[in-house]
């Protein structure tokens, strides 16, 4: 929400993108239904204790 409210920020379009440890931390932010466009994972970790319930995820995954 604080990078949505910045003046120089397209609200209509904000992603996450990790590596290694952020990868894994983008793919959390997309099953908890964040409220992102798009998420970007490199090497992370796939695995999870909390897997995506069904419509909860929002943003567009790579």
């Amino acid at each position: 929400e604080l990078l949505k409210s910045q003046p120089q920020t397209d609200a209509e379009k904000v992603a996450a993108i990790g590596y290694c440890f952020g990868g894994t931390t983008v793919l959390g932010m997309a099953r908890a239904g964040l409220d992102l466009d798009g998420v970007v994972s490199f090497h992370g970790i796939l695995a999870t204790e909390t897997p995506a319930e069904k419509g909860k995820v929002k943003a567009k995954v790579l």
